[in-house]
């Protein structure tokens, strides 16, 4: 009888195989519970599956660091808790939490049936319709609120309800890994909070020229254009990037005319843009009683 070796992986292991990284988020009996580097994508590597994986040319295993967290807490993305974090994501959080719990029972009842001692759910297993109603029955008695198997009907619901069983089996899989110190809340908390771009594409550089060459090419008496702006702008950069190019910098974008413009428009209010270009005199007259022109018209 051959017996497959068992390594004993701490949680934050890199496993490197065909130009792929995953890290090992927790273990059991049967092999290791994993997730992608980059992708999050969560699934189950057996014993002697890693064995054979590790035989490849190019395979390796990488420690993780001391100071490294498990794979599941980096959801917080700098947050100390869950708690920081708005109340839908807290809620969706115990959802994730109670569907999980109700996952774990389904599987516990059906392993005390005869012949079936080593149930394992799977994404199949959680879609059975049979499952999906005991799941959706133990969330619903968790949470406090009623848990739909499906979709309601009739469009947009802000009534709760399982998700396909593939879903529902990558959240469980890093329930399942989780170390016994780490709350499940932070671990399973959706990442709506990571959404969007938050970071300025346009850098304090190029607001700094832009903010320079304003003044002189379309707050001014000579009827000067955003299109005037953007030409001064675009040659200093040129300019400035020959440098950089020349020293290994990195380069500077050029702004388009409609960031431009949203920058002065950030700043100035469209009364004190025409009084820099007519005047204050003239802006009185054009802006007094009965005036028909539109201060935003000089935004151009």
């Amino acid at each position: 009888m051959t017996f497959q070796p068992r390594y004993n992986l701490a949680p934050g292991t890199i496993v490197s195989v065909s130009r792929r990284n995953v890290i090992v988020t927790g273990q059991d009996d049967r092999g290791y519970y994993i997730q992608g580097v980059g992708d999050d994508f969560t699934s189950f590597l057996g014993y002697g599956e890693l064995v054979a994986q590790l035989n490849l040319p190019g395979a390796k295993l990488i420690a993780p660091r001391l100071d490294a967290q498990p794979a599941t807490t980096v959801r917080l993305d700098g947050f100390e808790s869950c708690e920081a974090l708005s109340e839908d994501a807290r809620k969706m959080a115990d959802f994730h939490v109670a569907f999980c719990l109700a996952m774990k029972a389904y599987e516990e009842q059906r392993r005390q049936e005869p012949g079936k001692e080593l149930f394992r759910l799977s994404i199949r297993g959680a879609d059975k319709p049979e499952a999906r109603k005991f799941i959706a029955e133990h969330t619903s008695k968790g949470l406090g609120e009623t848990v739909l198997t499906k979709p309601a009907r009739g469009g947009f619901s802000k009534r709760l309800f399982l998700y396909q069983g593939r879903t529902l089996m990558e959240y469980y899989n890093v329930f399942k890994g989780l170390d016994p110190t780490q709350d499940p809340r932070d671990a399973l908390i959706p990442r709506t909070h990571l959404k969007g771009n938050r970071v300025d594409r346009v850098s304090i550089d190029v607001r700094e020229i832009i903010d320079r060459n304003t003044p002189e090419n379309f707050l001014n008496l000579t009827d000067g254009r955003i299109a005037d702006v953007h030409k001064a702008v675009e040659d200093e950069i040129k300019g400035i990037n020959e440098f950089c190019g020349r020293n290994e910098l990195p380069l500077l974008q050029v702004p388009s005319p409609a960031t431009i413009k949203a920058q002065i428009e950030a700043k100035l209010t469209p009364t004190e843009i025409m009084v820099a270009k007519l005047g204050l005199r003239e802006t009185k007259r054009k802006l007094g009683k009965g005036s028909t022109d539109n201060p935003r018209d000089f935004l151009s």
